[in-house]
């Protein structure tokens, strides 16, 4: 009988008060919605446990009223909204509910209408404020549900063992919609297509200019005969706002952000006011064959095309005062991690850990692999063919996170492996030599040049067997990294709003 399944449900709570209100309040609804009552219970270990509490919540989705039901018989003082359409929107519920429950069809629409996340969740809840939803628990389907959290301003809380997705609505930064954009349309070029750290903060920017009321489009370029240009993990980002490079219109009341391995993209632009973002150093050079006096002329040659010079890193500043551009001209834009690892820092630093050594394979390959030889006694793993969502449940697990070989940039990499608790051992080069640009203390940055493989394996060695000392020495660290997105927020609303 279905209501024997959902009484087993309430007894996985181990809440007697529940599962004497439960049964209570539904007796007669097991045969009337007996598919329904199966979808119950879970939603309900979210709510208060004070059956006295003040709240408002809402039910959106028709098949939610069974739901809805429950809740208003079990909290006599919350005051339940039941939306069956929620293709019509009422800004009477704006920042007025404490807690919005998907129902299983909303919730499974919500998967691929991510504006029902932004309407309906973010819309309708206060500041903290929780949605839940029941996802399926398939891989695709927990990353894309991250995905749409982080582009719509909620930390994820949890995904328990129900299936039931649980996020919060983040304070957010305070906007000044009132400022408006300095120009009539922005593009920001990108590589169609592509997965990568780069290309993700390329569909970030759109994101946040179009978020604070400006009008921002993602211009792919060697689109080609594709159906799709966009990549999965980013289509919530640009949802509405994609272009060709082809189709920019070559005004001077119009922008473009090129991005610094694309530069030979500036000889094109005859009248768009153009910005150079420089996300990496060593992506311009290899264009330029690694060829520093070739890189350095024509450096001079888009200088005198570029409004602005924008920086991820103060690598990439040293890089271009050196080499001729007006310290002036230079403005700083840098980036944040994806809110994947934002969320979980307080989780990794609370689990339990193994004596893991994760690692790069694309850099410093050589270098770690006379590592590896020398220690075949350690527990070594690359990251590599990984989704976001895998790629943080492995550094969560693991102890130790090394990134030797160049940092082109201000690489997102040791950021993410720190806020997923890892001690972070880098070596020097590029970006890996400032301190602005990877500020952990200097006894974990370890020269290739200058410090022995005996001296890596040392430190590695050492935080493995004291790992709760180590990782508290990256927690200055781990605190820059969480305001990162907020400065990134401002930096983007000083830039090109007036």
């Amino acid at each position: 009988m279905v209501y024997n399944d959902l009484i087993d449900l309430l007894e996985t709570v181990d809440d007697a008060e529940l599962l004497n209100e439960a049964e209570q309040s539904l007796t007669g609804y097991e045969e009337e919605h007996p598919e329904l009552l199966r979808s119950v219970t879970p939603y309900l270990i979210y709510l208060p446990e004070d059956r006295s509490a003040v709240f408002d919540v809402c039910v959106a989705g028709s098949d939610g009223h069974v739901i809805a039901h429950m809740i208003d018989r079990l909290y006599a003082n919350a005051t339940v909204w039941w939306i069956a359409n929620t293709g019509l929107y009422d800004e009477t519920y704006d920042g007025r509910m404490d807690v919005v429950v998907f129902s299983e069809k909303t919730a499974r629409r919500a998967m691929t209408e991510t504006s029902l996340i932004e309407k309906w969740g973010r819309g309708t809840l206060k500041p903290g404020g929780r949605l839940l939803m029941m996802i399926s628990g398939e891989q695709s389907t927990v990353g894309a549900f991250y995905n749409a959290c982080n582009c719509h301003g909620f930390a994820v809380d949890s995904i328990d063992s129900n299936h039931m997705a649980v996020a919060r609505k983040t304070v957010p930064v305070i906007l000044d919609n009132d400022r408006r954009q300095r120009y009539d349309h922005i593009y920001v070029l990108c590589p169609v297509s592509c997965k990568s750290g780069g290309a993700e903060l390329l569909h970030q920017l759109v994101y946040w200019i179009n978020a604070q009321s400006g009008n921002a489009e993602i211009a792919y370029m060697q689109w080609g005969d594709r159906q799709v240009a966009c990549h999965p993990e980013y289509a919530d980002y640009v949802a509405g706002h994609i272009i060709r490079k082809e189709d920019i219109v070559d005004s001077e009341n119009n922008a473009v952000i090129v991005p610094e391995g694309w530069t030979n993209e500036s000889l094109n632009f005859r009248h768009t006011v153009q910005y150079l973002w420089w996300l990496s150093v060593d992506n311009y050079l290899v264009t330029r064959n690694n060829d520093p006096e070739d890189a350095r002329r024509f450096l001079a040659t888009i200088d005198r095309k570029a409004h602005r010079h924008l920086v991820q890193s103060a690598y990439a500043r040293d890089y271009l005062i050196k080499n001729g551009v007006d310290n002036g001209k230079i403005g700083y834009l840098s980036d944040y991690i994806n809110q994947t690892y934002l969320d979980h820092e307080k989780d990794a630093l609370r689990k339990e850990k193994k004596d893991l050594i994760l690692y790069n394979p694309k850099k410093g390959a050589e270098y770690v692999q006379a590592l590896v030889d020398r220690a075949p006694d350690l527990p070594w793993r690359p990251i590599q063919g990984l989704t976001t969502i895998e790629a943080g449940e492995l550094m969560r697990s693991a102890k130790v996170y090394i990134d030797f070989g160049n940092h082109p940039g201000k690489d997102r990499i040791p950021r993410e492996a720190a806020m997923s608790g890892c001690v972070v051992i880098t070596g020097r080069r590029g970006a890996a030599a400032f301190r602005e640009d990877v500020p952990i203390p200097e006894k974990y940055k370890l020269s290739e040049e200058e410090n022995t493989c005996e001296d890596v394996l040392r430190m590695i060695r050492q935080s493995l067997a004291d790992y709760e000392t180590a990782v508290s020495d990256f927690a200055d660290y781990r605190k820059r990294i969480a305001a990162e997105k907020e400065q990134f927020i401002r930096d983007v609303r000083d830039l090109f709003f007036v």
